[in-house]
This record gives C-alpha cells, sequence and structure tokens, in this order.
C-alpha cells in the first residue's frame, strides 16, 4: 500500500420515521444541506449501530455556527453539537482558499467523523443504568478499545476495510492480550483532539519532486473541540512502520479486535462481550468462550493470528 490513512474519526439518507419520535432530531438554524448532511450521518451510524449492538438511542444533533464538539447523555437519550459547515470552514488553515481541498475536508467531518463520533455518544446512552456512572475509561466505563472499537464501526465501509488491512500488514503480528489492555494514548486529556486524520507517504520508490523523497512522510491534521485545526508535516529518516506510531497502533488493532469477534461470532458474540464487560469492565478474560470463540488464551491468541493473516476484510 503506497499510504495509509488514519482516520480517528458514512453516508445515507435519514428519512423521518412515520410514527413515534423521531430518531434523528436536527436542531440549530442550519442550511439545509447541513441538515441534510447531519442526518444522513445519523442514519448511517443509527443502521451500523444497530447491525453490531442492537437497539440503538434516540437522540439529537445540535448544528452550531459557533461552537465545536461537545456531548451530553441524559438517561437513555444522547445530545451531540456540531459545528456548521461555515463554523468547519472558518477554522480550515489558510481560512479555506483551497476550494477542492476545502470540499475534501468538509466531506471527511461530515461522512467519516461525524458517525464516528456518533457511534461514541450513543454507546454511552446505550450503556445507561441509573446510578452507575459512565466515565472512567476515555470514554464509558467499558475498557477503551472497546469504546474506539464501537465508533470506527459507525465509519465508512471502505474505511474499516483500510483499518483491517492496515492492522495485518503489521511487520510483527500483534498479540490479542496487547489490545484486550490497551488504554487509549490520550487517556485522561480532554484537550486532546477529538479527530486526528494522519497521513504516512513511505519513501518514493523512484523519482520524486516531493522534498526528501528517501524519507517518510506524515502529516497530521488535528480538530480540536473549540473548532481549532492544526496541519503539521513532519519527515522521518527512511522507512516508518505504521505499528510504531502508539495512536495509529491503538485505533487500527481494537477495530480489528472487534472486527475479529464479530467475524467469528456474529452479534451474539459482540452482545455476550458487551454484557460480560457490564458486569466487568476490567475483566480481561470477558472474550474467551464467546459465540465462535475458544475458551483459552492460547487458543484464542492462535485463532486471532490464522484470521489476522488469512481473513481479506471484515463486517
Amino acid at each position: 500500500m503506497p499510504f495509509f490513512t488514519l482516520l480517528v474519526f458514512a453516508l445515507g439518507a435519514c428519512a423521518l420515521p412515520r410514527n413515534g419520535p423521531d430518531p434523528c432530531v436536527i436542531t440549530g438554524d442550519a442550511p439545509r444541506s447541513d441538515v441534510n448532511r447531519a442526518r444522513a450521518a445519523c442514519a448511517v451510524a443509527r443502521q451500523r449501530f444497530t447491525d453490531i449492538l442492537g437497539d440503538t438511542p434516540i437522540g439529537t444533533i445540535n448544528l452550531s455556527p459557533t461552537q465545536g464538539l461537545a456531548t451530553f447523555t441524559e438517561g437513555g437519550r444522547w445530545i451531540l453539537t456540531w459545528p456548521m459547515s461555515s463554523r468547519l470552514a472558518g477554522a480550515v488553515p489558510g481560512g479555506g482558499s483551497d476550494a477542492a481541498e476545502l470540499r475534501r475536508f468538509l466531506d471527511e467531518q461530515w461522512q467519516e467523523v461525524l458517525p464516528h463520533e456518533l457511534g461514541h455518544i450513543m454507546l454511552g446512552a446505550f450503556l445507561y443504568s441509573p446510578g452507575r456512572v459512565l466515565t472512567g475509561e476515555y470514554g464509558t466505563y467499558m475498557p477503551d478499545w472497546v469504546d474506539e472499537a464501537v465508533a470506527i464501526s459507525m465509519e465508512p465501509s471502505a474505511t474499516r476495510a483500510e483499518r483491517l488491512a492496515q492492522a495485518r500488514n503489521f511487520a510483527t503480528p500483534p498479540l490479542a492480550a496487547e489490545v484486550l489492555g490497551f488504554r487509549h494514548p490520550y487517556s485522561g486529556s480532554r484537550v486532546e483532539a477529538f479527530s486526528t486524520r494522519i497521513v504516512s507517504s513511505p519513501p518514493c520508490d523512484g523519482p520524486c519532486s516531493r522534498e526528501r523523497p528517501t524519507d517518510t512522510r506524515i502529516v497530521t491534521e488535528r480538530v480540536f473541540r473549540d473548532g481549532r485545526v492544526t496541519v503539521d508535516t513532519a519527515y522521518v529518516a527512511g522507512e516508518h512502520p505504521l505499528e510504531a506510531d502508539p495512536l495509529a497502533r491503538f485505533y487500527v488493532l481494537s477495530y480489528a479486535l472487534w472486527a475479529y469477534v464479530d467475524a467469528r461470532g456474529g452479534r451474539d458474540a459482540t452482545n455476550t462481550l458487551i454484557e460480560r464487560l457490564r458486569r466487568n469492565p476490567r475483566d480481561v478474560g470477558a472474550i474467551l468462550g464467546l459465540p465462535g470463540l475458544p475458551r483459552a488464551m492460547p487458543a484464542l491468541e492462535a485463532d486471532w493470528r490464522r484470521w489476522m493473516m488469512t481473513t481479506p476484510s471484515g463486517r
């Protein structure tokens, strides 16, 4: 693969239901195009969430011309504040003067980042239990890898397939035990970016016009909760493998392990995993003996390794 794209944070149509409450309430005096994009993102996230976990909590997307990302759960309902396109455009480096780059950036935020963030807040509402504190890990009381894997599951299918390809291309096959013990690299920090996109280009195989063609170029784009955007370009001498980046490793492997559980046991396995972790979020053995999965860790490690080596794609 000539490059990899890490999207730390899908497209569809969200029609109003004929009966009952609207599961995708959109508020804010936003342009129709933004309302439609918010409904599309909500529809995709809801469908994906239903596919992997079951009934999706209803909620509200509040489109704001001034605020960045903010999330809130009350009972089993969620509220997510999301910046309008005008707010996002104002945060793009250079003021969005490059029309093609601006379109790419806005499409990425609405079609990829917003469904990802909806996955996080939907999971929080889904896990609601009176008297139980949801926080404690990076997102909910679930292990960090589960929080992130569910959110990644809301992303477009091509993005998810790319993440699996990246995981399978690791030079050293990762252990499932490593993923089970993951803590988010930014765990405990609320000032980090909510959206991170890393594009890494390896050294050129032949002549190319870019600066330092014999080094790996890494472009990191971050969007912060207040709407700020930073884009940093760095060069690393020679080849810089993906697995050497802690953030990339966390996201790619968290989703890969979830995809493995889903591929082996389907929704029975993912639902059983969630129920076990509801009872004991610190149980690293909760994955053992799930439907379709081995009961002992050595056997699971061997099965995980086989799946990583032979499975071309995941759901």
